[in-house]
């Protein structure tokens, strides 16, 4: 079996998208979380070699040779850490090529052949990056709050409770403090009053989560005021790293995809388009597209992004993706 291999490693799940070139089949191999970061490198290869074998296990049991691999890695945000993710690689001893990128680049190998574009993902965090056919790249440090980054859930619940604290300090113009939020607050954490809220949040007696922002979400979609300025502002930020971005690779005036990927994004038509409205105010340019398959796909299409015929082959083979995905329960963001 001749095969090409994408291998997308997260924080929570691994996954790895097999195609035998000789059956022209797909097969999707899962295993446990393995960013670097908190797996430790070792917990890195082990989460490629159980998703990874799960894959190659649905397929032919026979002598196999790999063509080409592409892995998207969490957890890979800085040049000093390809050596030694590389290394954790070659250890698999796949015997084949392979290109290694930060796992938010992945959506951009789904949308173009030659991910191409800038890719935004709000999520649990965020993270903005981008590449040019020519080389050209950008990106924001992916560092969430301590550097000044939103856009995703983590982020949303954060500028919420800063909110709700200038309404209690009266920050905020006495007759517009009142809120849904100091509601949906109280009765998650079972505080007494918004002070009891502000206190606990400080002294870690009650913890809001980003499975929170949902909630915030359809408090600004049923017109909740200050859930409408939360979530205008996280998706301010968020356009405002994609303008970042497109400046970096200088292609703030021209047309480019922007593909959109992470739960926030995904599964909020409201927050998408309040997003898109942001970035078109910057960006006219922009042509947003929504992350449809998942990000594993992206990895396999960067293996095959040296082999022209092979390449062909599979993208035409992907467009049944939607319809294998639905035969399989596959989900997106999964």
């Amino acid at each position: 079996m001749k095969f090409y291999l994408g291998v997308d490693v997260g924080g929570s799940k691994t996954h790895a998208l097999v195609a035998d070139m000789d059956s022209g089949r797909l097969s999707l191999g899962v295993g446990p979380g393995g960013n670097p970061e908190s797996a430790g490198f070792s917990g890195m290869l082990e989460s490629m070699r159980i998703a990874i074998n799960d894959a190659k296990a649905q397929l032919p049991q026979e002598e196999s040779i790999c063509l080409g691999a592409g892995f998207g890695v969490a957890g890979f945000d800085w040049e000093s850490d390809r050596a030694p993710i590389s290394e954790g690689i070659e250890k698999l001893e796949l015997g084949c090529p392979f290109r290694l990128e930060n796992d938010s680049l992945l959506p951009l190998w789904t949308a173009s052949t030659v991910g191409e574009g800038i890719a935004a993902s709000a999520g649990t965090g965020n993270n903005v990056r981008g590449r040019w056919h020519d080389g050209r790249s950008g990106r924001i440090t992916g560092n969430s709050l301590r550097n000044g980054e939103f856009g995703g859930a983590s982020e949303l619940v954060f500028l919420a409770i800063q909110q709700l604290s200038y309404a209690w300090t009266l920050r905020w113009l006495p007759g517009s403090a009142s809120s849904r939020l100091e509601d949906i607050f109280l009765a998650l954490t079972g505080a007494a009053d918004l002070a009891d809220l502000l206190e606990g949040i400080i002294r870690d007696r009650y913890q809001l989560s980003p499975s929170v922002a949902p909630l915030i979400l359809q408090a600004a979609q049923d017109g909740d005021e200050m859930a409408l300025k939360v979530v205008q502002r996280n998706a301010d930020e968020l356009a405002f790293s994609v303008l970042a971005v497109a400046r970096q690779m200088e292609i703030d005036e021209q047309p480019f995809d922007l593909v959109l990927s992470g739960s926030l994004l995904q599964h909020s038509p409201f927050y998408q388009n309040v997003f898109l409205q942001s970035v078109q105010a910057l960006l006219p340019n922009a042509r947003g597209i929504l992350l449809d398959v998942p990000p594993v796909v992206g990895a396999l299409m960067m293996a095959l992004a040296n082999d022209r015929e092979s390449s062909k082959k599979v993208s035409e083979q992907l467009l049944e993706v939607r319809k294998m995905m639905a035969k399989n329960g596959w989900k997106i963001g999964e």
